[in-house]
């Protein structure tokens, strides 16, 4: 699992998970509940892993988009 921090009472978990005996990549939210512990919020994706490498390259190019400078 990756725990990526948010903010001061939320973060954000990346995790390979097993639901009913299929692989799943979970990105989900947690956030600190008022007894301190962590919980899983409703924000989030699950999807096959094989989806994975077209998910981040998505995100990429919003991230970076390509200018088309060549510089």
């Amino acid at each position: 699992m990756i725990v990526i921090q948010k903010n001061r009472s939320e973060e954000v978990r990346v995790s390979l998970d097993d639901f009913r005996g299929t692989p799943l990549l979970n990105i989900r939210t947690w956030y600190l509940a008022q007894d301190g512990e962590m919980r899983p919020g409703k924000q989030g994706i699950a999807l096959r892993p094989d989806r994975a490498l077209e998910v981040a390259k998505a995100i990429c190019s919003i991230v970076a988009p390509s200018d088309g400078g060549g510089d």
